[in-house]
Protein backbone atom coordinates (compact mmCIF):
# COMPACT_ATOMS: atom_id res chain seq x y z
CA UNK A 1 0.00 0.00 0.00
CA UNK A 2 1.68 3.43 -1.34
CA UNK A 3 1.80 6.10 1.95
CA UNK A 4 -0.72 8.76 0.59
CA UNK A 5 -1.55 12.44 2.16
CA UNK A 6 -5.00 11.83 2.85
CA UNK A 7 -6.63 9.21 4.78
CA UNK A 8 -9.91 8.20 6.59
CA UNK A 9 -9.66 9.87 9.87
CA UNK A 10 -10.34 8.41 13.22
CA UNK A 11 -10.70 4.98 12.00
CA UNK A 12 -7.67 4.94 9.89
CA UNK A 13 -5.71 6.64 12.70
CA UNK A 14 -7.44 3.88 15.17
CA UNK A 15 -5.95 0.88 13.43
CA UNK A 16 -2.82 2.90 12.53
CA UNK A 17 -1.92 2.41 16.15
CA UNK A 18 -3.37 -0.58 17.02
CA UNK A 19 -0.29 -1.61 14.43
CA UNK A 20 1.93 0.32 15.79
CA UNK A 21 1.27 -0.98 19.56
CA UNK A 22 1.36 -4.92 17.75
CA UNK A 23 4.94 -4.01 15.93
CA UNK A 24 6.05 -2.81 19.42
CA UNK A 25 4.83 -5.69 21.61
CA UNK A 26 6.42 -7.87 18.76
CA UNK A 27 9.98 -6.22 18.69
CA UNK A 28 10.42 -4.86 22.37
CA UNK A 29 12.96 -6.52 23.24
CA UNK A 30 15.14 -6.76 20.20
CA UNK A 31 15.32 -2.68 20.35
CA UNK A 32 15.93 -2.40 23.85
CA UNK A 33 19.39 -4.71 23.02
CA UNK A 34 19.99 -2.66 20.07
CA UNK A 35 19.84 0.13 22.53
CA UNK A 36 21.41 -1.38 25.25
CA UNK A 37 24.10 -2.51 22.92
CA UNK A 38 24.96 1.07 21.33
CA UNK A 39 24.72 2.58 25.05
CA UNK A 40 27.36 0.17 26.26
CA UNK A 41 29.63 1.21 23.22
CA UNK A 42 29.52 4.40 22.93
CA UNK A 43 28.86 5.95 26.21
CA UNK A 44 31.83 6.11 28.47
CA UNK A 45 30.42 6.18 31.65
CA UNK A 46 28.60 2.88 31.32
CA UNK A 47 31.49 1.64 29.61
CA UNK A 48 33.88 2.43 32.85
CA UNK A 49 31.17 2.31 35.30
CA UNK A 50 29.88 -1.05 37.37
CA UNK A 51 26.43 -0.97 35.98
CA UNK A 52 25.54 -4.51 34.99
CA UNK A 53 24.46 -3.97 31.14
CA UNK A 54 21.43 -6.47 32.21
CA UNK A 55 20.35 -3.75 34.44
CA UNK A 56 20.06 -1.25 31.57
CA UNK A 57 18.65 -3.77 29.25
CA UNK A 58 15.60 -4.41 31.73
CA UNK A 59 15.28 -0.95 32.51
CA UNK A 60 14.70 0.10 28.65
CA UNK A 61 12.75 -2.71 28.33
CA UNK A 62 10.28 -1.45 30.94
CA UNK A 63 10.12 1.86 29.78
CA UNK A 64 9.33 0.25 26.40
CA UNK A 65 6.08 -1.24 28.41
CA UNK A 66 5.22 2.48 29.48
CA UNK A 67 5.59 3.70 25.69
CA UNK A 68 3.21 0.84 24.76
CA UNK A 69 0.84 2.04 26.79
CA UNK A 70 1.19 5.75 26.74
CA UNK A 71 0.12 4.99 23.04
CA UNK A 72 -3.08 2.87 24.38
CA UNK A 73 -4.43 5.28 26.42
CA UNK A 74 -2.86 8.52 24.25
CA UNK A 75 -2.52 10.16 27.62
CA UNK A 76 0.94 11.58 28.13
CA UNK A 77 0.48 14.23 30.20
CA UNK A 78 2.93 14.60 33.06
CA UNK A 79 0.63 15.01 35.97
CA UNK A 80 -1.75 12.04 34.70
CA UNK A 81 -1.80 8.86 36.96
CA UNK A 82 -0.29 7.01 34.10
CA UNK A 83 2.99 9.12 34.08
CA UNK A 84 2.88 9.57 37.96
CA UNK A 85 3.63 6.21 37.33
CA UNK A 86 5.95 6.32 34.67
CA UNK A 87 8.09 8.69 37.07
CA UNK A 88 8.12 6.58 40.12
CA UNK A 89 9.97 4.37 37.80
CA UNK A 90 11.88 7.65 37.00
CA UNK A 91 12.86 7.90 40.23
CA UNK A 92 14.69 4.31 40.90
CA UNK A 93 16.04 4.54 37.89
CA UNK A 94 18.26 8.05 38.22
CA UNK A 95 19.03 6.84 41.63
CA UNK A 96 20.82 3.81 40.31
CA UNK A 97 22.22 5.63 37.78
CA UNK A 98 23.38 8.06 40.57
CA UNK A 99 24.77 4.56 42.60
CA UNK A 100 26.94 3.37 39.49
CA UNK A 101 28.50 7.12 38.65
CA UNK A 102 26.90 7.16 34.87
CA UNK A 103 27.26 10.69 34.30
CA UNK A 104 23.79 12.75 33.26
CA UNK A 105 24.78 13.62 30.00
CA UNK A 106 25.45 9.91 29.36
CA UNK A 107 21.91 8.98 30.73
CA UNK A 108 19.79 11.56 28.26
CA UNK A 109 22.11 10.44 25.59
CA UNK A 110 21.30 6.92 26.18
CA UNK A 111 17.12 7.91 26.17
CA UNK A 112 18.06 9.15 22.90
CA UNK A 113 19.43 6.42 21.53
CA UNK A 114 16.69 4.17 22.48
CA UNK A 115 14.02 6.64 21.22
CA UNK A 116 15.96 6.70 17.78
CA UNK A 117 16.00 3.22 17.70
CA UNK A 118 12.64 3.06 18.04
CA UNK A 119 11.94 5.30 15.57
CA UNK A 120 14.09 3.71 13.26
CA UNK A 121 11.91 0.74 13.54
CA UNK A 122 8.90 2.22 12.89
CA UNK A 123 9.62 4.39 9.92
CA UNK A 124 11.42 1.18 8.57
CA UNK A 125 7.98 -0.38 9.18
CA UNK A 126 5.23 2.14 8.47
CA UNK A 127 6.59 4.96 5.78
CA UNK A 128 5.22 3.20 3.01
CA UNK A 129 1.82 1.52 4.58
CA UNK A 130 1.09 4.68 6.68
CA UNK A 131 -0.81 7.98 5.85
CA UNK A 132 1.59 10.66 6.52
CA UNK A 133 -0.45 12.66 9.10
CA UNK A 134 -0.78 9.47 11.30
CA UNK A 135 3.29 9.44 11.25
CA UNK A 136 3.43 12.74 11.71
CA UNK A 137 0.95 12.39 15.02
CA UNK A 138 2.70 9.11 16.09
CA UNK A 139 6.53 10.65 16.32
CA UNK A 140 4.76 13.97 18.12
CA UNK A 141 3.14 11.42 20.98
CA UNK A 142 7.02 9.42 21.11
CA UNK A 143 8.81 12.50 21.65
CA UNK A 144 6.27 13.79 24.08
CA UNK A 145 6.86 11.16 26.20
CA UNK A 146 10.41 11.13 25.80
CA UNK A 147 10.90 14.82 26.98
CA UNK A 148 8.52 14.19 29.69
CA UNK A 149 10.74 11.77 30.75
CA UNK A 150 14.19 13.19 30.03
CA UNK A 151 12.63 16.03 32.41
CA UNK A 152 11.71 13.53 35.05
CA UNK A 153 15.10 11.57 35.23
CA UNK A 154 17.26 15.00 34.61
CA UNK A 155 15.36 16.58 38.15
CA UNK A 156 15.35 12.83 40.02
CA UNK A 157 18.89 12.31 39.28
CA UNK A 158 20.04 15.66 40.94
CA UNK A 159 18.00 15.09 43.72
CA UNK A 160 19.30 11.66 44.23
CA UNK A 161 23.43 13.57 44.34
CA UNK A 162 21.77 15.52 46.70
CA UNK A 163 20.74 12.19 48.91
CA UNK A 164 23.80 10.03 48.56
CA UNK A 165 26.01 12.98 49.71
CA UNK A 166 23.87 13.27 53.20
CA UNK A 167 23.74 9.90 53.29
CA UNK A 168 28.00 9.65 53.05
CA UNK A 169 27.81 12.32 55.64
CA UNK A 170 24.84 10.33 57.88
CA UNK A 171 26.92 7.15 57.47
CA UNK A 172 30.33 8.82 58.34
CA UNK A 173 28.77 10.08 61.53
CA UNK A 174 27.56 7.28 62.32
CA UNK A 175 30.98 4.88 61.44
CA UNK A 176 32.65 7.51 63.89
CA UNK A 177 30.39 6.98 66.81
CA UNK A 178 30.59 3.01 66.36
CA UNK A 179 34.84 3.13 66.24
CA UNK A 180 35.26 5.90 68.87
CA UNK A 181 35.20 2.13 71.50
CA UNK A 182 35.86 -0.18 69.14
CA UNK A 183 39.67 -1.83 68.65
CA UNK A 184 38.50 -4.08 65.63
CA UNK A 185 36.01 -3.22 62.66
CA UNK A 186 35.19 -5.95 60.22
CA UNK A 187 33.65 -4.64 56.79
CA UNK A 188 32.12 -6.29 53.50
CA UNK A 189 32.10 -4.61 50.49
CA UNK A 190 31.12 -5.04 46.66
CA UNK A 191 34.03 -5.51 44.44
CA UNK A 192 33.01 -1.97 43.09
CA UNK A 193 35.41 1.10 42.47
CA UNK A 194 33.38 3.73 44.61
CA UNK A 195 34.14 1.53 47.35
CA UNK A 196 37.47 1.88 47.81
CA UNK A 197 37.13 5.64 48.64
CA UNK A 198 34.97 4.05 51.74
CA UNK A 199 38.05 1.64 52.26
CA UNK A 200 40.23 5.01 52.45
CA UNK A 201 38.02 6.81 54.75
CA UNK A 202 37.92 4.44 57.22
CA UNK A 203 41.20 3.97 57.56
CA UNK A 204 41.69 7.33 58.17
CA UNK A 205 39.12 7.64 61.46
CA UNK A 206 40.73 4.58 62.77
CA UNK A 207 44.28 5.81 61.97
CA UNK A 208 43.54 9.03 63.60
CA UNK A 209 41.86 7.88 66.91
CA UNK A 210 45.34 5.39 67.33
CA UNK A 211 47.19 8.97 66.97
CA UNK A 212 48.92 8.58 64.02
CA UNK A 213 50.45 11.66 63.02
CA UNK A 214 49.27 13.72 59.73
CA UNK A 215 52.07 12.35 57.51
CA UNK A 216 51.41 8.35 59.25
CA UNK A 217 47.31 8.79 58.39
CA UNK A 218 48.33 9.86 54.98
CA UNK A 219 50.62 6.99 54.64
CA UNK A 220 48.19 4.36 56.13
CA UNK A 221 45.51 5.53 53.50
CA UNK A 222 48.16 5.15 50.50
CA UNK A 223 48.93 2.03 51.69
CA UNK A 224 44.97 0.73 51.96
CA UNK A 225 43.94 2.57 48.94
CA UNK A 226 46.53 0.87 47.04
CA UNK A 227 45.32 -2.17 48.34
CA UNK A 228 41.80 -2.16 47.96
CA UNK A 229 42.16 -0.76 44.32
CA UNK A 230 44.25 -3.93 43.39
CA UNK A 231 41.94 -5.98 45.48
CA UNK A 232 38.79 -4.98 43.34
CA UNK A 233 40.50 -5.03 39.76
CA UNK A 234 42.45 -8.20 40.20
CA UNK A 235 40.18 -10.30 42.84
CA UNK A 236 37.17 -9.43 41.45
CA UNK A 237 34.20 -12.15 42.76
CA UNK A 238 30.95 -12.13 43.62
CA UNK A 239 31.94 -12.50 47.24
CA UNK A 240 33.18 -9.26 47.39
CA UNK A 241 36.25 -8.16 49.65
CA UNK A 242 36.61 -8.76 53.59
CA UNK A 243 38.57 -6.09 55.76
CA UNK A 244 39.28 -5.94 59.10
CA UNK A 245 40.83 -3.15 61.28
CA UNK A 246 42.79 -3.87 64.46
CA UNK A 247 44.27 -1.30 67.07
CA UNK A 248 46.28 -2.88 69.07
CA UNK A 249 48.43 -1.41 71.67
CA UNK A 250 51.98 -1.16 69.93
CA UNK A 251 50.28 -1.52 66.11
CA UNK A 252 47.16 -0.77 63.51
CA UNK A 253 46.63 -3.40 61.18
CA UNK A 254 44.54 -3.35 58.10
CA UNK A 255 43.72 -6.98 56.79
CA UNK A 256 42.22 -6.96 53.06
CA UNK A 257 41.24 -10.41 51.97
CA UNK A 258 39.69 -10.99 48.34
CA UNK A 259 38.55 -14.13 46.72
CA UNK A 260 39.88 -13.72 43.06
CA UNK A 261 42.50 -16.00 41.15
CA UNK A 262 45.32 -15.14 43.50
CA UNK A 263 48.52 -14.55 41.75
CA UNK A 264 52.41 -15.39 42.74
CA UNK A 265 53.28 -12.17 44.98
CA UNK A 266 57.12 -13.55 44.95
CA UNK A 267 59.34 -10.56 45.25
CA UNK A 268 56.39 -8.24 44.20
CA UNK A 269 56.85 -4.71 45.64
CA UNK A 270 60.85 -5.24 46.29
CA UNK A 271 62.16 -2.98 43.51
CA UNK A 272 60.95 0.88 41.89
CA UNK A 273 58.78 0.23 39.19
CA UNK A 274 58.68 2.72 36.38
CA UNK A 275 57.23 5.98 37.59
CA UNK A 276 55.99 7.28 34.42
CA UNK A 277 54.10 3.44 34.34
CA UNK A 278 50.57 3.24 35.18
CA UNK A 279 50.24 -0.18 36.78
CA UNK A 280 52.15 -2.02 38.94
CA UNK A 281 53.09 0.08 41.48
CA UNK A 282 50.53 -0.62 44.20
CA UNK A 283 52.75 -3.21 46.14
CA UNK A 284 55.42 -1.33 46.06
CA UNK A 285 53.90 1.80 47.66
CA UNK A 286 52.85 -0.49 50.60
CA UNK A 287 55.89 -1.39 51.07
CA UNK A 288 57.18 2.30 51.31
CA UNK A 289 54.10 3.52 53.36
CA UNK A 290 53.45 1.02 55.78
CA UNK A 291 55.87 -0.86 58.12
CA UNK A 292 54.90 -4.26 57.06
CA UNK A 293 53.44 -5.78 54.27
CA UNK A 294 52.35 -9.46 53.99
CA UNK A 295 50.84 -11.72 51.54
CA UNK A 296 49.20 -14.93 51.08
CA UNK A 297 47.86 -15.38 47.75
CA UNK A 298 47.11 -18.41 45.97
CA UNK A 299 46.29 -19.27 42.77
CA UNK A 300 42.64 -19.94 42.59
CA UNK A 301 41.68 -19.40 46.15
CA UNK A 302 42.31 -15.24 46.98
CA UNK A 303 44.78 -13.14 48.39
CA UNK A 304 44.71 -12.18 52.02
CA UNK A 305 47.04 -8.62 52.61
CA UNK A 306 47.59 -7.77 55.90
CA UNK A 307 49.49 -4.21 56.17
CA UNK A 308 50.81 -3.03 59.74
CA UNK A 309 51.64 0.37 60.82
CA UNK A 310 53.61 0.50 64.49
CA UNK A 311 52.35 3.02 66.80
CA UNK A 312 54.42 5.91 68.18
CA UNK A 313 54.51 4.33 71.94
CA UNK A 314 53.35 7.73 73.29
CA UNK A 315 50.71 8.13 70.99
CA UNK A 316 49.33 4.55 71.75
CA UNK A 317 49.45 5.99 75.72
CA UNK A 318 47.12 8.51 74.99
CA UNK A 319 45.08 5.70 72.42
CA UNK A 320 41.48 4.58 74.43
CA UNK A 321 42.87 1.37 73.27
Amino acid sequence: MERTGTGNGNEENFLFMENVIDFLEANKEELARKATDRIYRDLESYKKGGMPAEESYESLLKLMEFIITSLKSGDVRIESPFMQNVIQFEEGLACRRVTYRIELADLLHGMRIFRNEIWKALESEFWQKADCRCLFKLEGRLNKFFINHMISVSVYYLHSQEEVIRYQERALKKWEDIISTASRIDLAIPCKNEFALVARSQAETLARRANFNEEEIQEIKTAVGEAVDNAIEHGNSEKGINLHYLIGERDFQVIIVDFGKGFDSHGKGLEMPDLLAERGRGIFLMRKTVDEVEIDSVEGRGTTLILTKFRNPKAAEKSPV
